[in-house]
C-alpha cells in the first residue's frame, strides 16, 4: 500500500504541474482543436507513467547517485 501511495503522490505532482502548463498555454492563446477532456486524460496518464518510471529500482538508483 505504501508503494501505491508514493506512486500516487509522484504522479499527482507531475500531473498538476503539467496540467497548469497546458492551461497557461491555452489561456495565452495557443490555438488547439483538442478537447480539454482529452488534455486532462493525457495529463493524468503522463503523470502516472512518470510516477511508475520514477519508482523503478534502476531509476531510483540513478537519481540517488
Amino acid at each position: 500500500m505504501q508503494r501505491f501511495s508514493k506512486l500516487l503522490v509522484i504522479s499527482s505532482i507531475v500531473s498538476i504541474a503539467h496540467f497548469f502548463e497546458d492551461l497557461i498555454l491555452v489561456l495565452v492563446g495557443r490555438y488547439t482543436e483538442i478537447h480539454i477532456g482529452i488534455i486532462a486524460v493525457s495529463v493524468i496518464t503522463f503523470g502516472l507513467l512518470v510516477g511508475l518510471v520514477s519508482r523503478h529500482p534502476r531509476v531510483k538508483k540513478y537519481l540517488a547517485d
